[in-house]
């Protein structure tokens, strides 16, 4: 038989679990991202665009995020690739889209702060 090997990294789906999941989020996971960037999938859509994808061969499996789907692109390292010139092109502003996003998310752990008298953290010492 033949065997293939497809990787996929879903985005937030609209689905009971996730909805569960929100409920006892944390924080700093909820509010890391601006509210236009918290964008929540139909789960059917999700499901058909990997499946489509599977269903073509491809290794990785694309979601309908388009923006997810370049981040994890850029920051998953090697892996058989569609675009390879086009994702060259866009590489240096994602480099800068990254470090963006990690400025946004210390922003939004320092924000809260709840962290800092936990036991084992330096400033309980």
């Amino acid at each position: 038989t033949k065997v293939q090997i497809h990787i996929a990294f879903p985005p937030d789906t609209d689905t009971p679990g996730f909805a569960r999941e929100n409920e006892t989020k944390p924080y700093e996971t909820s509010h890391v991202w601006p509210e236009c960037l918290n964008e929540v999938f139909p789960a059917r859509k999700v499901a058909e665009d990997l499946i489509d994808d599977m269903l073509d061969g491809q290794y990785f499996l694309r979601s309908p995020d388009i923006f997810g789907n370049i981040l994890v692109s850029r920051g998953w390292g090697h892996f058989p690739r569609a675009r390879p010139f086009i994702e060259a092109l866009l590489a240096p502003i994602f480099v800068a889209v990254h470090a963006l996003m990690v400025w946004m998310a210390d922003r939004a752990v320092q924000k809260r702060g709840h962290h800092r008298n936990a036991p084992g953290s330096s400033s309980s010492s």
